[in-house]
């Protein structure tokens, strides 16, 4: 058996304590298909990947993603980071590349603190903190391990 990244979505139900596979390709580091920025289609999905962030938005039913690592045993991105960002709409069961990069290892957009813009993106990272402010319809992330400089 190989080792390697996954990018198959999957539901519980706890219910009747019953697993389903609901998107993805089930394959050992499957490179994605992104598609169109910010167009929905039944054939976009993310890269496999592992540490990514992730949160839920309970009022427009939707999942989102952004980052991870790229850990292939083929050495072709062995540590490498990502700072795409999806959206997974459980309503058409699509996901939407919304931003950020398909290759790895970006830098980030940093901007002026404290001001908005759609020219600002994280850097690369996996493994950090990421949380949904409900009130507010914002998503948070905080800190994580970036190779960009690595």
């Amino acid at each position: 058996t190989m080792a390697g990244n996954l990018n198959d979505l999957w539901r519980y139900r706890m219910n009747d304590s019953t697993w389903t596979w609901i998107a993805g390709t089930g394959l050992i580091n499957h490179p994605g298909n992104y598609g169109s920025k910010g167009i929905p289609a039944v054939y976009n999905v993310p890269r496999g990947r592992g540490g990514a962030f992730g949160w839920y938005d309970n009022l427009r039913q939707e999942l989102w993603l952004f980052g991870g690592e790229i850990v292939q045993f083929d050495m072709l991105f062995a540590g490498e980071t990502l700072n795409d960002l999806w959206r997974y709409q459980l309503s058409n069961d699509t996901w939407t590349w919304m931003g950020g990069s398909y290759t790895p290892e970006q830098p980030g957009v940093y901007g002026d603190k404290g001001v908005a813009s759609s020219d600002n993106i994280p850097d690369s990272r996996c493994c950090g903190v990421a949380w949904y402010d409900r009130s507010q319809h914002e998503l948070w992330l905080f800190g994580g391990y970036n190779s960009v400089g690595a």
